[in-house]
């Protein structure tokens, strides 16, 4: 039988606890990967050691994950608030003149809470959508009209949702590395941050070809106050 004092010392030597994530490594990860919380930042940087740049690779193969996960589990949840957000990427007209075309497009974003929706990462998806449905849709040939109303398109949201993000900004983005997400991802990796279910409810869009001829042009303001 072994002595008490070496019992105690055997079960007193325990592996090493996990290394204590640095405050300042912390404030740098959410200062990089908007909307990512303390415990998140916190685990990224317990899992690699405290290092910054394999904690934020951490962080890249993890919110996609925990955000498909975290969406499967809000599914049952209702999604009240929101906002919409509207892109206006051309207002048609002339300019210097050369016609131009309108293209513009409007989307319903959803969440659960009136905190979320007043988010800034979540106003920033929102205005990224209705950039990115502005952007790849197709304008409606003038010749397959019938009336002016069916120039606004209601889209498919299966289509948007697998569309890849345009965002406003170079510098605006819902991934945590360069790599392009599409809407339907960063609509999850929101998900994952900001806690709530999330759900874009619809989209439409309002875009057509340049008019060739100046006399048929769409009435149109400028920021000088000019019109046509």
């Amino acid at each position: 039988m072994l002595p008490p004092s070496l019992l105690h010392r055997l079960y007193s030597t325990s592996p090493s606890q996990s290394v204590k994530a640095s405050v300042k490594l912390i404030a740098e990860i959410r200062k990089r990967v908007a909307g990512t919380s303390l415990t998140k930042a916190r685990e990224a940087l317990e899992a690699t050691n405290n290092s910054l740049e394999d904690a934020l690779s951490w962080l890249e193969k993890d919110i996609p994950t925990s955000g498909a996960a975290k969406a499967a589990k809000l599914q049952g949840r209702s999604t009240k608030e929101g906002l919409i957000a509207l892109a206006i990427l051309s207002h048609g007209g002339w300019k210097d003149r050369h016609p131009q075309g309108v293209r513009a497009a409007m989307v319903e974003l959803n969440c659960e809470t009136d905190f979320v929706s007043r988010n800034d990462l979540f106003v920033q998806l929102a205005h990224d959508i209705s950039h990115t449905v502005a952007y790849i849709t197709d304008p409606t040939p003038d010749a397959t009209l019938k009336h002016s109303t069916e120039l606004f398109k209601h889209l498919s949201l299966d289509m948007i949702s697998d569309a890849p993000v345009v965002p406003t900004s170079p510098f605006a983005s819902c991934s945590p590395s360069s790599t392009v997400a599409t809407i339907g991802e960063s609509i999850r990796n929101s998900v994952a941050k900001l806690g709530e279910k999330i759900s874009l409810r619809r989209a439409c869009t309002f875009v057509t070809e340049p008019l060739a001829d100046k006399a048929l042009g769409l009435v149109a303001s400028s920021p000088d106050g000019w019109r046509h």
